[in-house]
């Protein structure tokens, strides 16, 4: 919401159950927006094609940015499959994690 607040066009990615957490906070969020960027919620479950296919539909995807996202090694290389068919060669990735204790 932020970088939507700068005038980006952001597009919000999560699971489904989260999606409408996420539609509130840009409602609330949405007079930071006014003349602005714009943000929109979409579902996007990782390693899962039809997910992928409806982000690329939006458009080209300049910047990626992750904030803490990443919660079991296992889930990494689902993550970087998605990465790479959601990016193009000029993406800019931008990834926050915090290495937790898998014990």
């Amino acid at each position: 919401l932020v970088a939507a607040s700068l005038g980006a066009h952001t597009i919000l990615t999560d699971l489904p159950d989260c999606i409408p957490l996420l539609e509130k906070n840009i409602e609330a969020n949405i007079s930071l927006l006014k003349n602005k960027g714009s943000a929109r919620a979409e579902v996007l479950r990782w390693g899962r094609g039809d997910d992928v296919t409806t982000i690329r539909s939006r458009g080209e995807i300049d910047i990626v940015l992750m904030l803490d996202i990443v919660y079991y090694d296992e889930s990494l290389q689902a993550l970087m499959d998605t990465l790479n068919d959601i990016c193009s060669d000029s993406t800019l990735v931008l990834m926050s994690y915090e290495e937790r204790d898998s014990d």
